[in-house]
């Protein structure tokens, strides 16, 4: 008899593809306590899309880093404005917590150690460091291929 919280179907029929293959799936898994959910994607063309998106936030906050800064200049050291501060103060911010989202989901997809992951967290906090981290896991990623595998579920049937 199969668990109440086991959601696959029975037998051994595959779970249903979903119709956006490019979007991430939630799937369950019930060997952990209270089931856990986890979140996998299927790699597109190319780089996985967590990768992709990954890569465009690191350079984008860098960027907003920079406008930033350039706006503080010039509100607290020319004293002409503060239009830079107002415009570039939200556009950073929403961009950061968008790359620290971004380095915990790669993090889990490539299986980077807890020094790695709290390192790319950390690098969102100096200007330009994000643009940094990126590069240094991309030549770290080319230095030793290893395919992008998706978290599968595991569970063993009762």
């Amino acid at each position: 008899m199969p668990a109440t919280h086991d959601l696959r179907p029975a037998g051994d029929v595959p779970p249903p593809t979903p119709p956006w293959p490019r979007m991430a799936r939630i799937t369950w898994r019930p060997t952990l306590p209270l089931g856990w959910l986890a979140v996998t994607t299927k790699p597109a063309k190319g780089s996985p899309p967590v990768l992709r998106l990954f890569r465009a936030v690191a350079i984008a906050e860098a960027c907003s880093w920079v406008g930033l800064l350039a706006g503080m200049y010039v509100k607290y050291i020319a004293q002409a404005g503060e239009l830079g501060v107002k415009i570039f103060g939200p556009v950073h911010g929403g961009l950061f917590l968008l790359y620290l989202l971004a380095v915990l989901l790669l993090a889990r997809q490539e299986g980077w150690s807890r020094g790695t992951t709290a390192l790319g967290l950390a690098c969102s906090v100096p200007p330009l460091a994000t643009v940094w981290f990126e590069r240094r896991q991309q030549r770290r990623r080319t230095a030793s291929p290893q395919p992008a595998t998706p978290v599968t579920t595991t569970g063993s049937r009762r």
